[in-house]
């Protein structure tokens, strides 16, 4: 699992990604953040950077669930725990710039 930087998971990193085996969760190739259907987990929702794989014996013992926790909100989360003020560059200093698995 990690920061892979693969941003799409038809693109040409991916599939170098998984060429020798390794699989995502099929709980995972479709995001959910709450009910939300997102498309990555950057804070903008549009690059697939995270990942987590593995090389699949029994891909059928995983889970069927999975998403993103949006713990950014669009930005809403930034007044709520910053009142005083901040900005989204700093925001992601102070938690991250990726949506956790």
């Amino acid at each position: 699992m990690g920061d892979f930087n693969i941003p799409k998971l038809d693109d040409s990193l991916f599939q170098a990604f998984t060429s020798r085996g390794l699989r995502i969760p099929p709980a995972l190739r479709r995001l959910t953040a709450g009910a939300q259907v997102i498309g990555g987990t950057n804070l903008s929702g549009d690059a697939r950077y995270d990942q987590i794989a593995h090389y699949a014996k029994d891909p059928d013992r995983f889970a069927r669930l999975g998403g993103t926790v949006d713990f950014f909100g669009g930005g809403k989360a930034i007044k709520e725990l910053y009142p005083k003020g901040m900005t989204e560059d700093a925001f992601t200093y102070q938690m991250s710039d990726h949506l956790p698995l």
